[in-house]
Parts: C-alpha cells; structure tokens; sequence
C-alpha cells in the first residue's frame, strides 16, 4: 500500500501503456503460435491422405485463423483484466491516503467517521471516540527552518500516529497539520490515555535542520459518542471535539482535553487504562 501512495499518476499511466504493448505482443505471439501448429497439423494430414481436396484446406485454414484471432482476443481481454484489477487497486490506494503521511486523507476518514457513527446509532450498546489535534505552532517551523523540515514533521507524526494505536483504529490527516483518529469501541477515558501517549512520544522525537535542532508538541482535544448521545451527526462530532481542541489551545498547548477533563482526574492507573483500551480492539468499519 505504501507504494501505491508514493507512485505518481503519470508513472502508473505510464506502467498501464507499457502492459498494454506488452500484453498485446505477448496474446499475438501465443495466437500466431496456435494458428501455425493447426496448419502443421493440417499440411500433414492433407499430405498422407489422399483426394484431400484443396477447397477443403482453405476452409480449414480460414477457420484455423478465426479460432486464433479468438485466442489471440480471450487471451488479451484475461491480461487486460488482471492489469485492470491492479491499476483500480493503486488508484484506490492513491485516492484514499495521504500522499506525504502515509495515513487516511481528509476525505476517507469523514467517511470513516460517517460509517462508525452510523454503526453506533444502530446499535444500542455502540460507542466510540474521536481524538483531534495538531502540532503546536506549526506555521513557525514552516517560516523559520523551510517546507522541507515541516513536510518531515508531518509524515513522522503520520508514522508515530500508526505505530502507536491499535489496528482496528483509524488514523487520518484531517488538514494541514491536524491529524484525527477514529476509536471504536474506546470509552472516553481509554481514549484520552491514547491522546496522553501520542503527546507524550510525539514530544520526545527530535528534528535537525542547518539551523538547529527542534521538538514540538501536540494539542489534542477528545470525546467519547455513544448511542443515544446529544451528538446526534458526524459532523457534531468533529465540531464537539474540535472546541476541546481549541481548548487545549487556550490551556498553554501541548495538553489534552476532553469533557470537563474528567477522564485526567482519573489518569492515575496508566496499567489499568492500557488494558482497556487493547481490551477493547475491535474490527473497524469496512475500509
């Protein structure tokens, strides 16, 4: 899949031309092959069979030649297919992850978030959180160290995001520098202990430019959906956690927020809440 992402259109456009010749070079070969081992056959049997009329030959070899354009046609529509089912899945790659990061674009995961709110309002005991940050000040880095060096911060908080949660998560580039993450089956307070470990290793990366060497950290805001809930849309979901987000702006930046900040009264038992939250890992909506 990582592959598919860093291949350019005109580079698969390209690969696509050049199975096409090779496809059409290779079904004519196998056809010409086919139609000259039916007439070898023929020349023999007219030579040891007396009275073999010539009419008769030519028949034969007219049909010996159709049968090898429908070779020649089957063959290439198969390998067609095959070239076709590989370029759709590269194409599908391309059009639902993030070139630079590695994770969901923006557009994948709102439907993402569509389809786990959906499920959660199906289903009377359903839950979920939903985790929204972004790197603190990262204007400044773009203004004083160069595009180069925030293009590098953002694919690797893109690779931290998806060695640290759960598979049955759902990692995304939200824009910009904001990043969300969809968990399914996670109570609130679980959730924040994914958002405190984000925070938490995310800040301890370091990045070297001509200049210098920098950290940077992290504002997230989270909130717990479960069914039967005020948030009654997906896209209160991202408004509601949001406004934490902003809030965690206001407290200073690199912090997390969630209702009330209750779930931090209870961040004592850091074993207890890693527990529940692996406990907790579910399939994700189909993907």
């Amino acid at each position: 899949m990582n592959e598919d992402i860093s291949k350019s259109t005109l580079s698969i456009v390209k690969t696509m031309k050049k199975a096409l010749i090779r496809d059409s070079i290779i079904a004519f070969i196998f056809g010409g092959v086919m139609f000259g081992i039916a007439e070898y056959i023929d020349v023999v049997n007219l030579m040891h069979k007396i009275g073999y009329m010539f009419e008769f030959y030519r028949m034969d070899t007219v049909i010996n030649f159709l049968l090898s354009a429908f070779l020649v046609y089957t063959i290439f529509s198969f390998m067609r297919f095959i070239e076709m089912v590989k370029f759709f899945r590269v194409m599908l790659n391309i059009s639902r992850y993030d070139f630079l990061t590695r994770v969901y674009n923006r557009r994948s995961l709102i439907e993402l978030l569509e389809m786990e709110f959906a499920r959660n309002q199906r289903s009377a005991d359903g839950y979920f959180s939903f985790i929204l940050f972004d790197i603190d000040d990262f204007k400044e880095i773009n203004d004083n160290f160069g595009h180069s060096l925030g293009d590098l911060v953002l694919k690797t908080v893109g690779q931290k995001l998806l060695s640290t949660v759960r598979k049955s998560d759902i990692c995304g580039r939200f824009g910009g520098d904001e990043f969300a993450i969809i968990l399914p089956y996670t109570e609130l307070e679980s959730a924040v202990h994914v958002a405190e470990k984000i925070k938490k290793q995310v800040s301890e990366l370091k990045f070297s430019s001509s200049k210098t060497t920098i950290s940077i950290t992290l504002s997230l805001g989270v909130i717990e959906v479960s069914h039967g809930s005020e948030i009654d849309s997906f896209e209160k979901v991202i408004a509601e956690t949001d406004k934490y987000l902003y809030l965690a702006k206001k407290q200073g930046k690199n912090a997390v927020c969630a209702k009330e900040c209750e779930c931090m009264k209870h961040a004592n038992d850091e074993d207890s809440r890693e527990q529940k939250y692996s406990a907790a890992a579910k399939p994700p909506p189909s993907q």
